[in-house]
């Protein structure tokens, strides 16, 4: 099965710790630039203030002088560009902000290579959401509403889809379709509230039915009933090696 991306906004960055001892800071009419040094003397952080709040650049360094953080304030809330790397340097996250809320485009990066594309409106994941495998090929794409998915979302494995979804405001809602490697559709699940509700049909490849179960809240009304590759009807309980093989290879995925 396929698992269901959550949409996550990015950590507020927080104030450099112990700006007293190895801190020095230079003023001007409208700002104060706080820096924090080791024992070095090297750079680790660089803060503007203003009136006792944020109020400018933000930067962060490791021992090694590699960037670990640049943000942007206003009056002590995010605003314009926030960058976000791992411990050598590498860009890990970057992220736009107006007024301490994501707006517009977020990317996260692993390794180098971009692993989602999300906008954002008030803070929320809103619109187009993009996600990527290592090998850089789209693994799915969501339609998102007020931080939640909502609407078709599709799901692929190296390049082709998989499943295609219906979600409404974050849960499961109306059919779900899984597909095979040449596109052939394996099976269609009904939903409701994130449960199975209504008809499940399971198919053969050459799109004859192989099984079909009714389901309700989650909950199986009858039996499924079955069919051979010919499509005749099996008996109840019954199933054909070959019925078997397909099914298993369904429920692994």
């Amino acid at each position: 099965m396929t698992s269901t991306p959550v949409a996550q906004t990015l950590p507020q960055p927080v104030v450099p710790a112990g700006i007293t001892a190895g801190a020095t800071a230079s003023a001007s009419a409208a700002s104060t630039v706080v820096e924090e040094r080791d024992a070095q003397g090297r750079l680790l952080a660089s803060t503007a203030m203003r009136g006792g709040m944020l109020h400018g650049e933000m930067r962060r360094f490791g021992a090694q002088g590699q960037p670990l953080m640049s943000a942007s304030y206003v009056d002590g809330l995010l605003d314009g560009l926030l960058r976000l790397h791992d411990d050598n340097g590498a860009l890990v996250q970057e992220a736009c902000y107006r007024l301490g809320r994501q707006e517009g485009l977020t990317r996260t990066w692993q390794n180098g290579r971009c692993l989602a594309e999300q906008n954002f409106v008030a803070g929320l994941p809103e619109g187009a959401s993009v996600m990527y495998d290592q090998a850089g090929q789209v693994s799915a794409q969501l339609r998102m509403r007020a931080g939640q998915i909502d609407g078709v979302a599709t799901f692929f494995h190296e390049g082709r889809v998989v499943r295609r979804s219906q979600y409404q405001k974050g849960l499961l809602d109306g059919e779900s379709t899984d597909y095979d490697g040449a596109g052939t559709v394996v099976q269609v699940m009904s939903y409701r509230a994130n449960l199975l509700h209504g008809p499940v049909r399971r198919f053969w490849p050459d799109g004859r039915m192989m099984e079909e179960q009714s389901y309700q809240k989650g909950k199986p009304l009858a039996p499924p009933e079955r069919f051979d590759a010919e499509g005749r009807r099996l008996a109840p309980g019954a199933a054909t090696p070959s019925l078997l093989v397909r099914l298993e290879s369904l429920f692994k995925g």
